[in-house]
């Protein structure tokens, strides 16, 4: 019944889906479609291998500087990894030649069961050709709301529905076929990286009588993707947790670092503005 239900429902948005897809391969939509993303220095065949990093910056230069654009905070998250990873590629002289793609994963509601959440995601570009911060953040934004617009029409549940009728043995055979055959190297990226915000605690935290001054979240790397950015509003600041495959993505350090500074440029421009 509920396989029934989901392709009902599935087939009722074809028509608009297969609209702004259409547009969108013709260059008259703003939409992005998966396996957009050019192939870039981060993506590639995963390898074992796994590196850390870590950061944080303010919770109220953030807002600050969403305030002062009229923007949404996940903007000037996504707006300062933007920046970050421009600076990154542009050291190593591998900036592609347009806008990278990241998956941003987005919560749609409470789930079957107790205590957990319906996922969906959203398909963002990211100007890494675009130089001027405040600029990138403008631009982000806007991709934002033309992404938000494609996952209206296909339905937020949609994916999820379907993921949850196939087997899991079945998606870790498919899974692990897909990645023993190197197949990701015959398509471009799904995405160019997963950048994922959100909530931390809203009291404060102890261990053991301690306070836990942060709290560093890592999200997992998806097949032909080398790097997660998470972040989590923590007592005042946010948190940054970076996940690289340090076979695609050398230097993790360098990105993190570039984070607080990308939010320090935003909070200068956003202070002049006012």
């Amino acid at each position: 019944m509920r396989a029934a239900q989901t392709v009902v429902d599935s087939t009722k948005r074809l028509g608009q889906m297969g609209g702004m897809v259409g547009r969108a391969v013709t260059r008259r939509s703003p939409v992005t479609l998966p396996f957009t993303a050019p192939r870039a220095l981060i993506n590639g065949r995963l390898t074992a291998s796994r590196e850390a990093a870590f950061t944080k910056v303010d919770f109220e230069d953030i807002k600050t500087v969403k305030t002062a654009f009229d923007t949404k905070v996940n903007d000037v998250v996504l707006a300062a990894v933007t920046q970050s990873l421009r600076r990154y590629l542009l050291a190593r002289d591998a900036l592609p030649g347009k806008p990278l793609v990241a998956s941003v994963p987005i919560n749609i509601g409470a789930g079957a069961v107790a205590g957990t959440d319906k996922i969906s995601a959203l398909l963002v570009p990211l100007p890494v050709l675009t130089e001027d911060p405040v600029a990138q953040l403008l631009e982000v934004a806007e991709f934002s709301r033309n992404s938000k617009g494609m996952a209206d029409a296909l339905g937020t549940e949609s994916i999820g529905d379907v993921a949850e009728l196939v087997p899991p043995l079945l998606v870790m055979g498919g899974s692990k076929v897909y990645d023993g055959l190197g197949l990701s190297r015959l398509h471009p990226p799904l995405q160019s990286l997963v950048v994922s915000n959100m909530p931390g605690p809203p009291i404060p935290l102890y261990c053991a009588g301690a306070r836990v001054d942060a709290v560093y979240p890592f999200g997992p790397l998806l097949p032909g993707s080398g790097l997660n950015i998470t972040v989590l509003s923590n007592m005042g600041n946010l948190d940054v947790g970076l996940l690289g495959c340090p076979d695609l993505v050398p230097d993790l350090w360098d990105i993190a670092d570039g984070f607080p500074a990308a939010i320090a440029e935003l909070l200068a421009a956003a202070k002049a503005r006012t």
